[in-house]
């Protein structure tokens, strides 16, 4: 790949399938960055939520007039809180109104519960993204250590926030892929089973739609 042969270009179609660019996943990170309004956006929400969750922690944060932040920079940040910062995506809106199944928060919670068996109850915090947000409020909201994202998050903070996380939680839809994608750390999709893997009425395979780093639950109900 050649980032400074041109300058834009846009790729038309469905791309659905992770292997039409598996050789270059690392470039691809790199590559696909957010624009600075929505960095800064996703850099004072957790700036917030460090102070929130402790004193020494707010003082990682770089301050927050700082108008050149990288995604880069936001990740060091991040990762830098001692937290795990775990990115969870819910996908309903629009399924729900062309009657598609959407997961249930028996999945949710139990790769909730996946992560704080993995990384401590005390060190795990997971950020919620949606196209629903009062819906994920009302159900996820009391959790401990759960956080919505505010209302005013367009869906380019909500991914600039899900690929700054060190995990991720899938529901359905694609948007959420590309978080996980982005992300780079362990994803937990959806799947009601081996043979029924959710995208397949956009014409993909599982074995093709799913990277080899996605992982499953099977305890959707």
């Amino acid at each position: 790949m050649q980032p400074n042969a041109v300058r834009y270009f846009e790729l038309t179609g469905s791309w659905q399938s992770y292997r039409f660019f598996d050789n270059y996943t690392n470039e691809i990170r790199e590559q696909l960055t957010f624009k600075i309004d929505a960095l800064r956006r996703v850099h004072s929400f957790f700036r917030c939520l460090a102070q929130a969750l402790s004193r020494n922690c707010s003082t990682i944060f770089s301050h927050p007039s700082q108008t050149n932040i990288t995604q880069a920079q936001l990740r060091q940040e991040i990762a830098s809180t001692g937290f795990k910062w775990v990115g969870v995506h819910i996908r309903r809106g629009d399924f729900l109104r062309v009657k598609r199944n959407v997961s249930s928060p028996a999945f949710v919670i139990s790769a909730m519960d996946h992560f704080i068996h993995k990384y401590g109850v005390n060190r795990t915090i997971f950020l919620v993204t949606g196209d629903e947000k009062g819906y994920c409020l009302s159900t996820y909201g009391n959790l401990t250590n759960v956080f919505i994202t505010p209302k005013w998050f367009a869906p380019k903070e909500d991914l600039a926030l899900l690929a700054a996380c060190s995990d991720t939680i899938v529901t359905v839809g694609t948007f959420g892929w590309w978080g996980g994608f982005l992300s780079g750390g362990e994803v937990l999709h959806d799947r009601r089973s081996p043979t029924d893997h959710r995208p397949a009425d956009v014409n993909c395979k599982g074995e093709e739609f799913f990277p080899k780093w996605f992982s499953f639950l099977n305890k959707t109900v």
